[in-house]
């Protein structure tokens, strides 16, 4: 299963290395092939995908060689991001990978962008498949996916909404959903003019750089969670309260942030009450709380988090 962070390199490390022969696997992939939309997502040597189209398949963001192993087996020639952080370059470019990295937003993806990861994916995917991505591989990945499969007439409409669907996409994502919406309505020579820049490392700007820092730490906490937080040598887990204090001063940070001053004074509220959240959780784990307590504390930073993605994210 993909857990971790993967290193991302540095965006000349991309350029695809020398192209070894690929098998396909020979249980999920075959499996997939009998359909443009696979009912379940489907796992090869542990990884979650889904199959899109004949072109394209989509899942979470790859961590780790055998992540990026079991996409080669699916016979995987490119890697698109479409989330703030960009690709695992070295790993992609050590299997022949192209990877490219073209961020979108929850509230969604506009037809420029859809544009440009549908021509990345016709002109990358060469005799093989192209695999689009975000964090959790359930909501921009799926959204991103579907669209460009639409622009290239894979999928259809019905199909490219039965993606989002099966992959988890929330409702809450409304802009998620037009955008396969609109993919739908678009005339394929928008994908003739779009830009095949095909960037492996998107500039981003502050805000965002730090938002995947705060996702880096909250993945980092809800493993900790899932080990019941607790460290193998000690009953109380001091890394995981570092995790909770850098958390904190990263939202209070983001307070600087031209954005934050742009949102007004709503939004600073909500990134103190988040900040404060985090600091209440470091304290807890500190303590050496419960871990029915520490649940409890995690559960109200998530809520925390989820009330102002709600009104200024989604």
């Amino acid at each position: 299963m993909m857990m971790g962070l993967a290193a991302a390199g540095g965006a000349g490390s991309c350029a695809p290395a020398p192209r070894q022969p690929l098998e396909r696997a020979d249980t999920d992939a075959a499996a997939a092939e009998a359909s443009s939309v696979v009912a379940e997502p489907a796992r090869a040597a542990g990884m979650r995908w889904l199959r899109v189209s004949p072109s394209i398949i989509t899942g979470p963001r790859p961590r780790g060689d055998a992540d990026f192993d079991a996409l080669v087996a699916l016979g995987v020639r490119a890697i698109v991001s479409v989330e703030g952080a960009g690709p695992d370059a070295a790993r992609a470019a050590a299997r022949g990978m192209r990877c490219v990295h073209l961020p979108t937003r929850f509230g969604g993806l506009g037809a420029h962008r859809a544009a440009e990861i549908a021509r990345a994916v016709r002109e990358l995917r060469g005799d093989g498949v192209v695999y689009i991505y975000d964090r959790r591989g359930s909501d921009r990945g799926p959204a991103a996916a579907a669209s460009a499969a639409l622009l290239l007439r894979e999928l259809t409409v019905e199909d490219g909404l039965r993606v989002l669907e099966v992959a988890g996409t929330s409702p809450n994502y409304a802009g998620l959903w037009s955008s396969v919406r609109e993919a739908g309505t678009l005339p394929p020579a928008v994908v003739d003019r779009a830009s095949a820049a095909f960037p492996a490392a998107a500039p981003m700007p502050a805000f965002v750089e730090t938002m995947v820092h705060i996702d880096e730490v909250v993945e980092r906490l809800e493993a900790a969670r899932a080990a019941r937080w607790r460290s193998s040598t000690t009953q109380t887990d001091p890394a995981s309260a570092a995790e909770a204090a850098r958390l904190a001063d990263l939202l209070r940070g983001l307070r600087q942030n031209e954005r934050a001053r742009k949102e007004g004074g709503e939004f600073v509220f909500f990134l103190l009450a988040s900040a404060e959240r985090a600091r209440e959780l470091e304290h807890a784990i500190a303590s050496g709380s419960s871990a029915e307590r520490l649940d409890g504390a995690i559960a109200a930073l998530a809520t925390s988090c989820r009330d102002c993605h709600v009104r200024y994210r989604n």
